[in-house]
């Protein structure tokens, strides 16, 4: 089973403030850590462009597909989808085929 990184990158609507996007992506949390093959999110900004990305490590594709399928029935994920700009979404899932840590 190969690990999967799943990458989510958007606009926010308009009037949307990075505040409010923080917070509603850490109510969004709250779904994400529950569910099955869940390793690890972060979430990052390119100000240049003015693009979001969520970034995703789950333990499978079949684990990244279905918590997909269930976040956007999830009410903690509501406020966060509505602060996506819908037409701007391109998520992608690419396959993990070498990894490195630093070592202490």
């Amino acid at each position: 089973m190969e690990t999967v990184i799943e990458t989510v990158q958007f606009r926010l609507t308009n009037g949307a403030t990075e505040q409010d996007f923080i917070a509603a992506a850490e109510q969004s949390q709250n779904f994400v850590k529950q569910q099955p093959g869940f390793l690890y999110r972060s979430l990052s900004h390119e100000a240049a462009s003015n693009t979001w990305t969520d970034i995703i490590y789950w333990r499978s594709q079949a684990d990244a597909t279905n918590a997909s399928k269930l976040f956007t029935q999830c009410e903690d994920c509501k406020p966060l989808m509505n602060l996506i700009e819908p037409e701007s979404v391109e998520m992608k899932h690419h396959s993990v085929k070498m990894c490195s840590e630093l070592e202490d």
